[in-house]
């Protein structure tokens, strides 16, 4: 019989789950390339924006989701994770460090390889629930939203309280 150790938030020490590790304003790439030397999966969701200075314009790739990357990891790597120079903490309620379900990570990157132009959006609670009924996101769920006559898809995700919002026709999508 295999008896597991549990970390002091409850969760056993050697299950691996994904979590957002929450990180100083723009240290979101010097936190993810610590993670690498530490040998710590993670995923960084990746923009690419075309920003305007006054002399040029340049196309960057910048985090969609500011301050956040999604470690995949038990108790021992979250520690490690955590003393990454520019990482403050893993996002918690009452102490306890929260999940991001594995179907959350796996619909960001599904978003991002599918559509090119997204942007991350503050949570929020408005909105019908709705599901893309053709084309490559075809089965995807989200909240849909009518901004200035153009039909926009959300996507929220619970755990950073964050969402993807990308554009999608009127006829592609049913109400659930």
């Amino acid at each position: 019989m295999r008896v597991l150790r549990e970390d002091i938030s409850g969760l056993p020490c050697d299950e691996r789950h994904w979590f957002a590790l929450y990180t100083r304003p723009r240290h979101e790439f010097k936190v993810s390339d610590q993670l690498r030397q530490k040998d710590i999966e993670f995923y960084l969701p990746i923009q690419r924006v075309l920003k305007q200075w006054s002399d040029r314009r340049k196309w960057i790739n910048e985090p969609l989701f500011r301050s956040y990357i999604f470690i995949n990891s038990d108790a021992k790597e979250r520690y490690r994770a955590v003393q990454a120079t520019g990482a403050l903490c893993v996002v918690h309620i009452h102490g306890q460090p929260i999940k991001v379900p594995h179907s959350e990570i796996e619909r960001i990157q599904r978003v991002l390889k599918a559509v090119p132009e997204v942007e991350a959006v503050d949570y929020f609670s408005r909105g019908d629930p709705v599901e893309i009924i053709r084309g490559p996101l075809m089965g995807l769920r989200g909240l849909f939203l009518e901004t200035a006559g153009a039909a926009r898809l959300v996507i929220r995700l619970e755990a950073v309280q964050q969402g993807i919002r990308f554009s999608v026709s009127r006829s592609d999508v049913k109400a659930l």
